[in-house]
C-alpha cells in the first residue's frame, strides 16, 4: 500500500510539473505574441501618426490605406486584381521579407491577395457573392471604394474601447490580424 502512496505523489508531482512548465511556455510565447504586436503597432503608429499625438484616427488610417492602395495599383486602373492584393497585403502588413521573386513569395502574395479579394468583395457585395453561390472569381477586381470600405470595417473593428482612435495596442493587434494566413 506504501509503494502505491509513493507512486500516486510521484504521478501527481509529475503531472502538476507538467501542468506548470505548460502554463509557463504558453505565458512565455503569448509575452513574445504581445511583444511583436507591440513592435508592429509601433511600425505602423510611426507611418500612420500625422499629428503625433500616439493615436491614429480613422482619417490617418484610412489616408495611409489609401496611399497604399494607389501604390499597389500598378497599372492605374483604379482597381486592384489578384496580384495586386497580394503584393498590397504583404507590404501594408510589413510581410514584405519574403523572399523577392521567388517560387514560395509569388505563390504567399498570390494566395494573400486571394484571401483579401474574397474578404473585400464579400463585405462590399454579400448578396452578389450570395448570388454567385458564395463563390468569388479569381478575374475579379477592389475597387478604391470597396477596398477603404474594408479598411475603415476592420478600423472599427480593432477599437476596442470605441474612442475612434487605435493606439499601439490596438493598431498591432489589427497589424497581426490583417497578416494572419501569410507565410514568411
Amino acid at each position: 500500500m506504501k509503494r502505491r502512496g509513493v507512486f500516486t505523489c510521484f504521478l501527481q508531482a509529475v503531472v502538476v510539473g507538467g501542468i506548470v512548465m505548460g502554463a509557463t511556455n504558453y505565458a512565455r510565447g503569448q509575452q513574445n505574441a504581445t511583444a511583436a504586436q507591440q513592435k508592429a503597432g509601433r511600425e505602423w503608429l510611426s507611418l500612420m501618426d500625422k499629428n503625433k499625438d500616439k493615436l491614429v484616427d480613422k482619417k490617418e488610417f484610412l489616408y495611409y490605406m489609401n496611399v497604399e492602395f494607389d501604390k499597389a495599383d500598378h497599372d492605374h486602373d483604379g482597381t486592384l486584381d489578384i496580384a495586386e492584393l497580394g503584393k498590397a497585403r504583404t507590404e501594408i502588413v510589413g510581410a514584405a521579407n519574403l523572399a523577392k521573386g521567388s517560387v514560395e513569395a509569388r505563390t504567399a502574395e498570390w494566395n494573400a491577395g486571394k484571401e483579401w479579394l474574397v474578404l473585400i468583395i464579400k463585405t462590399a457585395s454579400p448578396s452578389a457573392v450570395e448570388a454567385k453561390g458564395g463563390k468569388v472569381s479569381n478575374d475579379e477586381v477592389v475597387d478604391r471604394k470597396q477596398f477603404l470600405d474594408y479598411m475603415a470595417s476592420e478600423f472599427d473593428k480593432a477599437d476596442g474601447d470605441h474612442d475612434g482612435t487605435l493606439d499601439v495596442t490596438e493598431l498591432g493587434a489589427l497589424r497581426t490580424k490583417l497578416a494572419a494566413g501569410i507565410k514568411h
